[in-house]
């Protein structure tokens, strides 16, 4: 074999052709193909001389040393294989080789660290609880084999409120944002951020937050808690103004959630409890959702968002307009009117 080609290892994959280009070989190389190509195998690079292909040669022992003393380090192993050349899986061997043990997601993050107890007692925590109720509404867990993640995602007009989130946990992560594809231009940019916490994710399970919960959502332990509900309105719900049909009233204040049909039965038991009102969850549309007109929609969003720690903005500011319109509005009608009166 001439000194100026060098072969990197066969590589074996079975029904691929040999490369073309290998006329100017000899015959002893031409025969070694063939052999390659008969056994099922090609060889999957070479290297001229000057020109940097295919996989590296094995490294020496100094090197397989200091590939472990700068893991240990801290370094990762994209930092090591940009290096000491290679790839991931080369460097994962050697460290494994040398009995190593492999940090986990949450051991790599180690520089975005965050409090892993914030939902340990979201019960006596009414912040908790409103955060357990946006990941129950806009959130979701993410389980994959080396860790766990929670995730939050809102669009742009919330953006503040992702911010708000990874304040609550105390993490430095970075936000991300997807902007919108070019074939839906009118849509807006999705915000959003993951933490990897194993501990965060089984505190959230106990309260119903699981992977895949989009329909079969059910809270466990905050049925009754406020701050909980509140944080599923200001995900998955709506407040604005109504007005019947065939009436000269003004609007009246409107209150609608949609979910899981688990979730909106009990929806529906707070709002009983708090208003005494005796509406229900209704499918429509293939989607369950619960909803309150006039005072009954008054009386609980006054439950929700009076003396509340953590709201979302702009639904906060419609919410207390929404009230003070209702309170002058019944003011009005306290009012008895000069033609009344003679």
């Amino acid at each position: 074999m001439p000194s100026e080609l060098l072969f990197s290892v066969l590589v074996y994959l079975p029904a691929m052709k040999v490369p073309k280009g290998i006329g100017h070989l000899s015959a002893a190389e031409r025969r070694l193909r063939l052999k390659a190509r008969a056994d099922g195998a090609i060889v999957r690079r070479y290297q001229l001389p000057g020109v940097s292909m295919g996989r590296p040669a094995p490294y020496s022992p100094e090197t397989d040393a200091k590939i472990v003393a700068d893991y240990l380090n801290g370094d990762s192993m994209h930092a090591l294989k940009r290096r000491y050349g290679g790839c991931r899986e080369s460097i994962r061997r050697r460290l494994e080789a040398a009995g190593v043990q492999l940090r986990t997601v949450e051991d790599r993050q180690h520089r975005f660290d965050c409090r892993h107890d914030a939902f340990a007692n979201a019960e006596a925590d009414d912040e908790a609880a409103y955060w357990v109720g946006m990941l129950m509404a806009d959130g979701c867990i993410s389980a994959c084999k080396h860790s766990t993640w929670v995730i939050l995602t809102l669009a742009e007009r919330d953006a503040g409120h992702v911010a708000k989130f990874r304040d609550f946990l105390g993490a430095p992560h970075k936000i991300m944002v997807a902007q919108p594809r070019e074939e839906n231009p009118n849509r807006q940019a999705i915000h959003h951020i993951r933490v990897a916490s194993k501990q965060l994710a089984a505190d959230l399970a106990k309260y119903g937050v699981v992977p895949h919960k989009s329909k079969t959502a059910e809270v466990r332990h905050l049925e009754m808690n406020r701050h909980f509900w509140r944080g599923v309105v200001d995900g998955d719900g709506s407040l604005g103004r109504s007005k019947r049909a065939k009436s000269n009233h003004a609007s009246r204040p409107r209150f609608q959630v949609v979910g899981s049909e688990s979730l909106m039965r009990q929806l529906e038991t707070f709002a009983g409890h708090v208003t005494g009102t005796a509406a229900k969850a209704h499918l429509s549309h293939g989607c369950w959702g619960f909803g309150l007109c006039s005072g009954a929609a008054t009386e609980l969003i006054s439950h929700l968002y009076t003396d509340c720690t953590v709201a979302l903005s702009r639904k906060w500011a419609l919410a207390h307009e929404l009230l003070c319109e209702w309170e002058l509005r019944s003011r009005k009608l306290a009012t008895p009117s000069r033609r009344s009166m003679r």
